[in-house]
């Protein structure tokens, strides 16, 4: 079709949701500063993971791997089970959507798993928690523990976070008589970000102040032969003589 002069490819809706239920279940995987085989991503998944269904591994060019997972239960219960390590470097998983963008999302916008510590009780149901979660940024999941109330120390939820900006430590929360109270956050894991080459993975810190370097010149230095005189002597029957003398 042709919008505004210019020609527009205009898919099926019907078609593009049918592909997109193929891959409602996918996560999308990136391994932070290591670059692993397909081999040992499928190998990880297996064992690590365990998912009860069968799943295949899809590496792409970008350096991330997407994960269709058979069923949600697998992919709920994987997000779950953060946060990722994968032989000790830090692991993104992420659940995958229609619009995903490689440099837009795993490198600037994480899943941060953050806890609520001392959370009064009577604002642990799935509403007020998500509430709670998008003062910091955009809830997805609390874990099984807090959804059931198993432990009450404190209340466990995954939050996709922009690691760009700076990460609130306390959030100011209101309740249902209207009184606002101070809520500590803590975060399991945050990755460093480059302000210099917009990746995660490491952090790049400018030095406060001028830097003073010493310069460097080159001069050119005649180069002068030394001659070293040795005194020698002739030794004879009666006295030592002086070579100079001879």
């Amino acid at each position: 079709m042709v919008v505004n002069g210019e020609l527009v490819a205009q898919l099926i809706k019907k078609k593009v949701d049918c592909m997109s239920e193929k891959w409602e279940n996918a996560l999308i995987i990136y391994v932070i500063c290591q670059n692993p085989s397909l081999m040992a991503i499928t190998k990880y998944c297996k064992t690590q993971w365990a998912p009860k269904c069968e799943f295949k591994v899809f590496k792409h060019d970008e350096g991330y791997y997407v994960v269709n997972l058979e069923t949600r239960e697998d992919r709920d219960s994987t997000l779950y089970f953060g946060p990722h390590l994968f032989f000790g470097k830090a692991m993104i998983v992420k659940q995958w959507t229609a619009n995903f963008n490689f440099h837009n999302e795993v490198l600037r916008v994480v899943p941060i798993w953050i806890k609520l510590l001392n959370l009064p009780l009577n604002c642990w149901c799935p509403e007020s928690l998500s509430r709670i979660g998008s003062a910091v940024e955009v809830p997805i999941y609390a874990d099984e523990c807090t959804t059931k109330q198993l432990r009450i120390s404190f209340a466990r939820i995954l939050v996709e976070m922009d690691v760009t900006v700076t990460v609130p430590h306390e959030i100011n929360i209101a309740d249902s008589e209207g009184v606002t109270f101070k809520q500590k956050v803590v975060y399991d894991w945050l990755p460093q970000f480059c302000q210099k080459c917009q990746k995660v993975g490491h952090s790049y810190e400018r030095k406060a102040g001028p830097t003073t370097m010493k310069k460097v010149t080159q001069k050119w230095v005649e180069k002068r032969n030394t001659v070293f005189q040795e005194e020698a002597v002739v030794i004879t029957d009666n006295e030592l003589i002086p070579m100079e003398m001879l």
